[in-house]
């Protein structure tokens, strides 16, 4: 592919992982709270928020990775 598909991807895969690290500290946070200080356990939708942000991340890095491969003839 052209470069500047590979560069959409990785700024895709870039954006991908900041708003999964943000989902991640979220969730962490919420848990900790459960356990130091006996705040409620994080809900299913919690949960879910976390899991499309890490499924969008899952995305964004097969398709760069899927870019990376053609451009390299693969």
């Amino acid at each position: 592919m052209t470069e500047t598909n590979l560069i959409l991807a990785l700024q895709a895969l870039d954006e991908a992982y900041v708003a999964f690290k943000k989902e991640n500290e979220q969730l962490d946070q919420k848990i900790e709270q459960c356990l130091h200080a006996g705040g409620p356990w994080p809900t299913e939708a919690d949960y879910r928020v976390w899991t499309d942000a890490a499924d969008a991340l899952r995305k964004a890095g097969q398709v760069h990775g899927e870019e990376v491969a053609s451009s390299h003839g693969g």
